[in-house]
């Protein structure tokens, strides 16, 4: 059985979810493909762990909704094109889907036609995220909210990582609770660390890509008003990447936290 999988806001194996799904996948014996973006000093294929990547590229990232109009068009684009070269190559039986965005439900919609099962991976409720990003706008809000809908009813299936997401597509989409189903993403099994952080300190860790909607710039005043209104010793570590980044380092710098935030950068 042939299993295609599509991302378009981030790269192979840099997103987690996907990639261990993928290897899941793989690793149970069917022939699994990734579609997804390329970053810089990535090849345009390859193999890994079993994996077929295909990747398009450069990519274009709007930072204004205009911007994110445009990236989410030409990211659909050049997906479609590869999945539909893909099928025209040798039949794909499953059609996967990582949102945001929620744009693909025509593509799916077309290769149900030719029999293949569309499963649609619920990570993010898009409406939700633009909200947090380009604060409140109706016509996005509805856009996006239409989007969803459709690509929830198109879908065979709906995953989501946890079971609010999961009560939020089965009231969003109107389905049958057998249509949604919970897969977790958790860590793989890793060593013990060799340095133990200071147990006199607050610990606190964040992981994950760093956009505005993310909330970082709160952890940040958070950690200030401990240390500096109520005289708490507490230490943030950051563990990621994203287009958010310079802004909370400069955050950082105004807050006067150098001493008090570790900066982990990737890890994969």
């Amino acid at each position: 059985m042939r299993v295609v999988l599509s991302v378009q806001n981030l790269s192979v194996p840099k997103d987690p979810r996907v990639w261990r799904e993928a290897r899941t996948l793989a690793a149970e014996g069917f022939a699994v493909t990734v579609v997804c973006p390329r970053d810089e000093g990535q090849p345009k294929s390859e193999c890994i762990d079993g994996v077929h990547i295909v990747r398009y590229g450069p990519t274009f990232s709007g930072k204004r909704r205009g911007g994110l109009v445009i990236e989410t068009g030409l990211g659909v684009l050049a997906i479609g094109w590869k999945v539909l070269r893909l099928h025209h190559r040798q039949r794909i039986d499953v059609f996967h889907v990582a949102n945001p965005p929620d744009a693909y439900f025509p593509l799916g919609w077309v290769l149900k036609r030719f029999g293949a099962k569309f499963i649609f991976d619920l990570h993010d409720p898009t409406a939700e995220v633009l909200r947090a990003k380009y604060g409140e706008h109706k016509v996005l809000d509805r856009l996006a909210k239409w989007m969803e809908r459709r690509s929830l009813r198109t879908a065979s299936l709906v995953l989501t990582p946890n079971g609010s997401f999961r009560q939020l597509a089965l009231r969003r989409g109107n389905l049958a609770s057998d249509r949604v189903v919970v897969v977790r993403t958790g860590p793989d099994l890793v060593a013990d660390p060799v340095a133990q952080p200071d147990r006199r300190a607050n610990h606190i860790v964040f992981a994950g890509v760093m956009g505005e909607q993310d909330g970082v710039e709160l952890l940040l005043r958070a950690i200030a008003e401990l240390r500096h209104g109520r005289r708490r010793e507490v230490t943030l570590e950051l563990i990621g990447d994203g287009p958010d980044v310079p802004r909370l380092h400069r955050i950082e710098a105004e807050l006067d936290l150098s001493d008090s935030v570790v900066w982990a950068g990737w890890l994969s």
